[in-house]
């Protein structure tokens, strides 16, 4: 007569035990949770990269774009206010006069325009050429003036038609949008064909 021969673990041919499914069921979750923590990590990053994105493309090109000409302008400045600065630049080195001017208003955009005009600044040449620096601009939003007015003493310039013949030096200060937040930063330039 032949028995059956049971193994000395107690296992049962083709299943598992309670406590290999327990293992197995931990280390999945263990799979499973650092694959989420990474997931997140590389989200942040992903978020961060766009921030600095949004910031080089919104605050940083539109004030070097800006740095880079009103260094140039020529005196007098033709208008400036808080939220629009004129000033005449001989931008092709033609001895030609071009009105450059940085503006924003409500629309949240900044631009750059060019005019090119004859020789004693009364007729316009050409076509005015406009820029879209930033579509994300809050200042107008926030109540932020876009330039602060300076005179040689450092004092800030309040009354906007003295600015014209007073200023030494502008602050741009550009807010923009991200999402429900704003961002912010400055330059500040000091004009080199102030004449006194």
């Amino acid at each position: 007569m032949r028995g059956h021969l049971h193994s000395s673990t107690g296992r049962r041919d083709g299943g598992f035990t309670l406590t290999e499914l327990l293992v197995a069921m931990v280390l999945f979750g263990l799979v499973l949770g650092s694959a989420y923590l990474a997931l997140q990590a590389l989200s942040r990053a992903s978020e961060a990269a766009i921030q600095e994105s949004t910031f080089t493309r919104n605050i940083t090109y539109p004030i070097a774009q800006f740095q880079k000409y009103a260094m140039q302008s020529q005196y007098p400045l033709q208008y400036a206010d808080g939220y629009r600065f004129a000033f005449w630049i001989d931008q092709h080195d033609d001895n030609t006069p071009d009105l450059m001017t940085f503006w924003t208003d409500s629309s949240g955009k900044f631009y750059k325009s060019t005019q090119q005009y004859n020789a004693n600044k009364t007729t316009t040449v050409g076509t005015a050429r406009t820029a879209v620096l930033s579509a994300d601009n809050a200042n107008v939003e926030t109540g932020q003036p876009l330039f602060t007015y300076y005179r040689k003493d450092g004092a800030a310039i309040t009354t906007t038609s003295t600015i014209p013949a007073n200023a030494d030096s502008v602050r741009i200060t550009i807010v923009a949008k991200y999402g429900t937040s704003t961002m912010e930063s400055f330059g500040t330039i000091t004009f080199r064909n102030r004449t006194y």
